[in-house]
């Protein structure tokens, strides 16, 4: 009788780490998910369904793109893509980022996480009023918070890698352009990490993947 009881006992344990390694991939797959949708919204121009993906109920959930500054709460990340609506709509703009190579690194009782990506992106936009083509590469790093059951942005930040025309490439012109003041708003906060592809120093491209502790 002690030897069936001790192997039930195993085998409630076991089915339970089962049950919680399928609950974190689940978590990890919606992470990704929410992730991708943002990317393929933002490709089409529809901007402003992008707040919807932020926590509506978390004072300090921000997005930082680039130098442009952080934005930070629900407000302020409304008004950055109203904003951006405002100075992009126009024919001939094209913006796509991919979320590519997912680093995500989930909280124990599965409530915070941290997501790092790489984003290969190609840009159609005007320069001194003409239409030019770009290749904007960058990592997004990326919080997450689950809020009503369901896993939403925390801190969006999106780390230039380069951004250059396709004419020229990236050694000849590695920042074509500052995304800073790009929105008409004033930040919230200064930028907190901008150090783009430069061809006369070794680049280290920060930050890092996330680790365990990063989220615990």
């Amino acid at each position: 009788m002690d030897n069936e009881l001790e192997a039930l006992k195993r085998e409630v344990a076991e089915l339970r780490d089962t049950t919680n390694d399928l609950m974190r991939l689940k978590d990890h797959n919606e992470i990704c998910e929410l992730t991708s949708y943002y990317t393929h919204i933002y490709h089409m121009l529809k901007n402003e369904e992008c707040p919807e993906l932020w926590a509506q109920k978390v004072d300090d959930v921000s997005i930082e793109i680039f130098d442009g500054g952080v934005y930070e709460g629900i407000e302020q990340v409304r008004a950055f893509f109203k904003a951006m609506s405002n100075n992009i709509v126009r024919p001939g703009w094209m913006q796509q980022h991919l979320a590519l190579n997912p680093v995500v690194k989930i909280s124990e009782d599965r409530q915070r996480a941290k997501g790092l990506f790489h984003s290969p992106g190609i840009v159609s936009r005007f320069r001194k009023e003409k239409l030019t083509a770009y290749w904007n590469w960058c990592k997004y790093d990326i919080s997450y918070v689950r809020e009503d059951d369901a896993w939403k942005f925390h801190k969006l930040r999106a780390r230039l890698t380069f951004q250059s025309p396709y004419h020229k490439g990236w050694v000849k012109e590695p920042v074509a352009s500052s995304s800073a003041g790009f929105s008409g708003i004033t930040p919230t906060h200064p930028t907190t990490y901008h150090m783009p592809y430069n061809p006369y120093r070794i680049n280290v491209f920060e930050p890092s993947p996330p680790m365990q502790e990063d989220v615990e």
